[in-house]
């Protein structure tokens, strides 16, 4: 089995100082304490947690305290080889290294990592940082992306705008313009296209929810014509008593005062009763008895 720094960052040639800390071999204590942290920084499981973060995370802790004994650092410093497998612990999960990291800088969270970067992000430190690579890797962005902490492809234009170009003018660093240049253009293009891609998504979320809006005002509008379209509903009256059946009660009240029954009639119509009552006794004891019974 390979050792853990091995397995983390996939070579056995790895250097502790440079691939691992990213910091110089004669760095003092202070400097690699400093290294550690902004490297384990990146890995801290609080921050990424897939594996081979939380593999990088153990190794750069690990490496960090291997170096930090002046023995061990010296004896490295010679061989240039780590110890076996039989000499060091090299399967301690990221569990104990994050109790390790907590002990020397205390708990880290999201937060304290998002400041942290917040101080980092175009400071005197990221520009040597930036500058010091462009100049190592010959012009290549993808090498610097690699080995800048917590950079971003869209850093890539504030790198080349306020320092690698001025640098270059100034003769700080050597001119790899036509590398960096061309990897720059791919990267902006690849941008691009990510951002094209959200907006369309947006404007298509949006398009849909107007539809929808749209949709909805029409068919409250339709229903509003429909209702106004209908014939309103006649409210339900009592239904009056004819007005034959009122003359009759009338005339049946007056022959009970003993009077013409039909004289009210007659001024109504323009009738004259004045021949006398035009029922006998027996067809008005009738036709009342009938009236009664209706009630």
């Amino acid at each position: 089995m390979s050792h853990l720094v091995h397995q983390a960052f996939g070579r056995k040639d790895v250097n502790l100082y440079e691939v691992v800390l990213k910091v110089p071999k004669d760095c003092n204590l202070g400097q690699l304490r400093k290294a550690y942290y902004k490297q384990a920084l990146l890995f801290h499981p609080d921050k990424n947690n897939s594996e081979s973060a939380k593999l990088k995370f153990q190794a750069i802790s690990w490496s960090y305290s291997y170096l930090k004994d002046p023995a061990k650092r010296a004896d490295y410093d010679r061989t240039g080889s780590l110890p076996s497998e039989d000499d060091e612990t090299t399967g301690e999960g990221s569990a104990q290294w994050k109790d390790y990291f907590d002990t020397i800088f205390g708990k880290v969270s999201v937060g304290k990592i998002n400041e942290f970067a917040l101080k980092y992000k175009m400071s005197k430190e990221e520009e040597n940082d930036v500058l010091s690579n462009y100049q190592k890797f010959k012009g290549d962005l993808n090498k610097l992306l690699e080995h800048v902490i917590l950079s971003e492809e869209r850093d890539l234009c504030r790198w080349m705008e306020d320092w690698i170009r001025p640098a270059i003018e100034k003769g700080k660093v050597s001119d790899y313009s036509k590398t960096s240049n061309k990897i720059l253009k791919r990267i902006q293009a690849k941008l691009e296209k990510e951002k094209n891609k959200k907006g369309e998504a947006h404007d298509s979320d949006r398009t849909e929810t107007e539809g929808s809006d749209e949709e909805r005002a029409r068919t409250r509008k339709n229903t509003a014509s429909r209702k106004k379209s209908l014939p309103k509903k006649a409210k339900p009256t009592k239904a009056k008593k004819s007005s034959g059946e009122d003359d009759l009660i009338a005339a049946i009240r007056n022959r009970r005062a003993g009077g013409n029954p039909f004289a009210a009639l007659g001024a109504r119509y323009g009738v004259s009763m004045d021949d006398g009552d035009p029922l006998d006794d027996e067809t008005f004891t009738r036709l009342q008895s009938a009236h009664k019974g209706e009630k």
